[in-house]
């Protein structure tokens, strides 16, 4: 029998479902659940009595939907052509053309890489990254559906060198905790680690729902590939079953932890970079963000956000202290009022509609039936979880924030809006292409910027929300705008790919600019060696250049009237003509500098080194 808060979160889920399948029939177009969606929120923000803003022209329309789908800005030959094309549904033709690119399935593959890899708890997982991104990206092309890329995902084994979809795993070590947290955060955007020491403080989830998810998974393991060095980074996914007594081990956690990590009374003197005594998410390295994030919500008692030397030892003590039963073929939960003993059996059981898989089944069954429970239509929250996270890369901001955080406890802006985009997705066989270009046909999603509201409770979505352009989208603007040719930048070209994809230009700009895409936007804040990088780089003031084989000095070769190269300019960078107030001032500029060269040469850098270059807006 379910459990009367797991009752409570499917029947409302359902109802929703329900209720929207009633308004819709068997028509989920995108274009038709896209005018559903405008419905709800143009019905919401009339009750508020709030204007919302007047919808973009096709110049930043073009610049929004090529960024979202493809990526990257457009050309001025681009622009040219759409603002020049008389046909009506020239948006939605272009929304159809631009997921029909290569450049579409690079884009999400890098997205989706990124969800994963910016949580990874094992460094060795730089060797699947790439893999896992080209993975994604051939799904993606194919129009594989989400469902059946999670099953891919969470189901898989083998060679880690050939096999892309062996990287949420890696990420996590193969570790059935963290693999339980992970699969709940990126598939259900619910947060169920906070459970895994104790019931969660704010939502229903309970402890025991924790471990009955992480049971799925401890009959697995990652190991050395057979006949390999130790110096070879060469592993593999190993599916078992609780016969398989040949990997069986005890470990003391305590080694593990520190030969990992580092004994935690040395993280302060480590990673308090403004000698506060605390240590703060923006401190740690990024390999150490995942686990920094686990520690934080386990033991940040003050709840200020920082981690105290005393904070960070009382959590690790119960890592440390703990005897470690993975490769015992089953999970247990800890007892934490004595943490040295094995602690209780538990079995696998999917915390949301309480399905559970034969007892006996082994490590692959385990987990296909995981991906099955996670997938069927029993579960509302798959497909919110994905229409919440693609919304907010779109929009700035999701129908829940942050988008990792829903669950049946939380209220999202426009519950029915995320409920018609979710049973879309789902009568489109979880199709992403379907689901992006309904979210870029809204003319929610077409609304102008404008500052936002001081207010609290100031209703979502009558604006557009300006935020950061990601590391890849960034890296492949400049590239585009300043017409680079990466390999010149490159490191040396021998070694492994991995070594090659480490030294590569784009490898620079991720290290760089990259963040978490599941952070809220107002926490994505630029930093000074993203500003320094920018303004001093070689790449970039090689690039700007008025002479020799550059983009600007061949538009200045085509245009020696300044005002017109200015224009020319402005429409590379920004994707849109410059007002008069902005040529007046280059022009007085422009007279005030003898080199006609030099004076584009700053001109150039000033604008990519702006706000406006460097948003999504």
């Amino acid at each position: 029998m379910a459990k009367p808060g797991v009752f409570f979160a499917v029947l409302t889920g359902l109802l929703a479902v329900s209720a929207v399948g009633d308004l819709f029939g068997d028509d989920y177009s995108s274009q038709r659940v896209a005018a559903g969606v405008d419905r709800i929120i143009g019905a919401a923000l009339k009750a508020e009595k709030t204007e919302p803003a007047p919808v973009i022209s096709d110049e930043e329309f073009l610049r929004r939907v090529s960024l979202d789908l493809a990526g990257h800005t457009p050309s001025p030959e681009d622009l040219a052509l759409f603002s020049l094309d008389p046909a009506v549904a020239k948006r939605s033709a272009m929304v159809v053309s631009l997921l029909s690119t290569e450049e579409y399935s690079e884009t999400w593959g890098r997205y989706w890489r990124d969800v994963i890899a910016y949580r990874a708890q094992d460094q060795r997982f730089g060797i699947v990254r790439e893999q896992l991104r080209r993975w994604v990206r051939d799904q993606l092309a194919e129009d594989r559906g989400w469902d059946k890329i999670a099953t891919d995902l969470l189901t898989a084994t083998g060679d880690i060198n050939d096999n892309g979809q062996t990287g949420l795993v890696m990420a996590q070590m193969g570790e059935a905790n963290e693999l339980a947290a992970e699969t709940s955060r990126i598939f259900l955007g619910i947060q169920l680690q906070c459970a895994q020491c104790h019931d969660h403080p704010y939502d229903r989830w309970k402890r025991e729902e924790f471990h009955q998810l992480a049971a799925f998974f401890p009959r697995l393991r990652i190991a050395r590939k057979g006949g390999t060095e130790a110096s070879q980074r060469q592993f593999e996914i190993v599916a078992t079953d609780s016969s398989a007594r040949n990997f069986q081990r005890q470990q003391s956690g305590q080694g593990n932890f520190t030969e990992r990590y580092g004994a935690p009374d040395t993280w302060i003197k480590r990673y308090d970079r403004n000698s506060d005594g605390t240590i703060s998410s923006r401190e740690v390295p990024r390999a150490l963000a995942g686990l920094f994030g686990r520690f934080l919500r386990a033991g940040d008692k003050d709840k200020d956000r920082h981690l105290s030397a005393g904070e960070i030892k009382a959590v690790a003590s119960m890592a440390m202290s703990r005897p470690r039963t993975r490769g015992t073929g089953e999970h247990y939960m800890p007892d934490l009022e004595n943490p040295q003993s094995r602690g209780t059996l538990v079995h696998p059981e999917f915390f949301v509609t309480s399905q559970a898989p034969d007892e006996r089944s082994d490590d692959t069954d385990r987990r296909k039936a995981l991906a099955g429970f996670l997938t069927g239509k029993d579960n509302p929250w798959f497909a919110r979880a994905l229409v919440n996270r693609v919304w907010k890369e779109m929009l700035g901001k999701g129908f829940v924030e942050p988008v990792d955080d829903m669950g049946p406890d939380r209220s999202p802006d426009y519950p029915e809006a995320l409920d018609l985009l979710a049973e879309g997705c789902r009568e489109n066989d979880y199709s992403l292409k379907w689901l992006l270009s309904a979210i870029a046909l809204t003319e929610t999603y077409q609304r102008r910027i404008r500052e936002p509201s001081p207010s609290p409770e100031a209703p979502a979505f009558a604006a557009a929300t300006c935020s950061r352009m990601s590391a890849s989208k960034l890296y492949r603007t400049i590239v585009r705008v300043l017409e680079l040719r990466p390999e010149r930048f490159s490191g040396r070209s021998s070694g492994s790919s991995y070594r090659r994809s480490r030294n590569s230009l784009e490898s620079s700009f991720e290290r760089i600019f990259g963040f978490d895409p599941s952070t809220p936007t107002e926490d994505v804040a630029g930093t000074i060696p993203q500003a320094l990088f920018l303004m001093n780089s070689p790449v970039i003031t090689s690039a700007i250049r008025s002479r020799g084989d550059t983009m600007l000095a061949r538009l200045l070769g085509d245009h020696s009237d300044d005002r017109i190269a200015f224009g020319e300019l402005y429409l590379r960078v920004f994707s849109r003509r410059p007002s008069e107030r902005e040529w007046e001032i280059f022009g007085k500029y422009r007279k005030s500098v003898a080199s006609r060269g030099e004076a584009f040469e700053d001109l150039l850098w000033s604008l990519v080194n702006s706000t406006e270059f460097l948003s999504e807006r």
